[in-house]
């Protein structure tokens, strides 16, 4: 509903916009996710209808929402449930469940904090939605490329 009404994002933890080549990326990302599923970019209907999905946590059977004291630093804290975040997607993938790591399930942590019973003293910071994959449905084809791994890591002491 409040995505429908146009309420601005409200999250607990910073999320700032893509910026530059990570911009650039987003957007063939996303141009070969709608291309995968067969949406073009004037098909707003379409286009919106995914989004709202998205709010759904994409129809997945379970919606994890992670979340960090407020009493601890941002940083460190996100940092924390990052490497949280990839241990029970690595555990769901050895169970056979997919997983789908996504900020949009906080953006209106109002919304989250009703529905769970989340505490104020809780920032959300990440939402997994998470469900056996379904290997015909034309997203889960998605392949994101990924940089080279010397071109963002400095080896040193490794000759």
């Amino acid at each position: 509903e409040k995505l429908d009404a146009r309420d601005p994002f409200d999250p607990d933890v910073s999320m700032h916009i893509y910026a530059g080549i990570y911009k650039q990326r987003h957007m063939v990302l996303a141009a070969e996710l709608y291309g995968l599923m067969g949406i073009t970019r004037e098909d707003r209907e379409r286009r919106a209808a995914w989004v709202r999905r998205g709010f759904r946590f994409y129809d997945a059977p379970v919606a994890i929402v992670l979340s960090a004291d407020r009493s601890l630093d941002e940083a460190p804290a996100q940092f924390d449930i990052g490497c949280l975040t990839q241990t029970i997607c690595l555990a769901a993938l050895g169970f056979g469940l997919g997983t789908c790591i996504a900020g949009q399930g906080v953006l209106y942590p109002e919304v989250v904090r009703e529905f769970a019973r989340v505490p104020e003293s809780k920032r959300l910071v990440i939402s997994i939605a998470m469900g056996y994959p379904d290997p015909a449905f034309p997203a889960n084809r998605l392949m994101s490329k990924r940089e080279p791994i010397d071109s963002v890591t400095t080896w040193l002491g490794f000759d």
